[in-house]
């Protein structure tokens, strides 16, 4: 990956024949193509389509000698970058694919450059994910895409799970402007607008997490939790399935919200959001079981200490996300964990720093024991097997 020879790109106007041959290193580039894809906000992605100058005698095949890259860049509205560089968004997915990606396996597109400055100014050129099929966040995965996802996230979790080695970059560990102060507004207007869709038992946990939410905040950095890369997004939106003739089944892409912390969290997240009601009960063992296997047999944690963490309060923020739905899931596990109640609020909100309309995910689940009265599940709970009567039997007060 060439990430310190050539400038950042802005715009994709600013490409030349020269600059990406020098990035991507396959050889000369007689001509290329541009044309806009995906809808972020706060970057843009183009696909270069390319024509090198011997494609005859040297056709274009795989990783080494791309048909096609992806450029990204920052957003051409300047809230939105301002937005971008003022989180760190911007360095973080730069220096994830310079320090991070090359040492890792899994869904990772290869990176032929990264450069970031202080400007807010940046590129990534990644190798095209196509020919594939984005994941549907409405339809939720099927069984072998959801499979492919848990698969694959234990991949990405299982070389660097519980290694301090970046645990004290700066990068991966800025503060996040998430607590309780930022959230209480968000939740009550959230509330406002929606509260006649919310179970009166489904409100009253979802008001005990915002009031706790800065305890909820100190209890995951307390010390001797097993911490690790947190892709911080991971869903259905943000996986590219692979189809036919694509170099990777899956490839993940958004990385700007990487992060060290609860690494279990990206799972919660998945399993939570992707899958329907039943069909999450119905696999849930078995995605379980395929995640912790995908972490490899050095994994430092054990098949329970996996269940039992998912149930871990969990407070995911996407702020990209275009529409604006507002759901209230069941929970996750079946009733007779009921102590453990599983929820997903999709707020409309305006951020703070960039006024720009976006959405607020907030997934959580609380442990306790006061025995909150839940609104009557609809549909029948499997049987209590092994494994969730294991993560039942260790579950903590988490709030209060």
């Amino acid at each position: 990956m060439d990430s310190d020879t050539r400038p950042a790109i802005e715009r994709p106007s600013d490409l030349t024949a020269s600059w990406l041959a020098a990035a991507i290193g396959a050889g000369a580039i007689a001509d290329f193509a541009v044309e806009r894809i995906g809808t972020g906000q706060m970057s843009e992605c183009y696909r270069v389509r390319l024509s090198y100058a011997d494609s005859a005698a040297s056709p274009a095949v795989g990783p080494e000698r791309p048909e096609s890259v992806v450029l990204k860049v920052a957003a051409t509205d300047p809230v939105s970058r301002q937005t971008g560089a003022a989180l760190g968004l911007y360095e973080r997915e730069v220096r994830f694919y310079q320090d991070v990606a090359p040492g890792l396996g899994g869904p990772i597109a290869p990176c032929y450059h990264a450069s970031v400055d202080a400007t807010g100014v940046f590129d990534l050129v990644l190798g095209d994910a196509g020919p594939a099929v984005v994941g549907d966040e409405i339809a939720g995965a099927t069984a072998e895409q959801a499979r492919l996802g848990v698969v694959e996230l234990g991949r990405l979790h299982g070389p660097l799970l519980g290694d301090t080695a970046l645990a004290d970059a700066p990068w991966l560990n800025r503060e996040s402007p998430l607590n309780q102060a930022m959230i209480t507004p968000l939740y009550a207007a959230f509330v406002y607008r929606y509260g006649d869709q919310i179970a009166p038992g489904h409100r009253m946990v979802c008001e005990r997490l915002v009031a706790a939410f800065d305890g909820y905040l100190a209890q995951e950095s307390e010390q001797g939790r097993i911490q690790g890369l947190v892709h911080g997004d991971y869903r259905l939106d943000n996986m590219l399935f692979g189809a036919a003739g694509a170099d990777r089944a899956l490839t993940v892409v958004d990385w700007q919200t990487v992060s060290w912390g609860p690494a279990l969290t990206d799972l919660a997240y998945f399993l939570g959001c992707a899958l329907r009601t039943e069909d999450r009960r119905a696999q849930y063992d078995t995605l379980l079981r395929a995640y912790h296997e995908a972490l490899g047999p050095a994994a430092p944690i054990t098949l329970v200490d996996a269940a039992t963490g998912i149930w871990a309060p969990v407070i995911v923020v996407a702020t990209n996300n275009p529409r604006p739905i507002a759901t209230v899931t069941r929970p996750a596990e079946p009733s007779r964990l009921r102590p453990r109640v599983m929820w997903f609020l999709i707020i409309s909100w305006t951020p703070l720093i960039s006024g720009t309309p976006g959405t607020m995910i907030i997934a959580g689940a609380t442990r306790h024991r006061t025995g909150v009265p839940l609104a009557p599940s609809r549909t029948a709970a499997p049987p209590m097997t092994p494994l969730r009567q294991a993560a039942a039997n260790g579950m903590t007060i988490g709030l209060k």
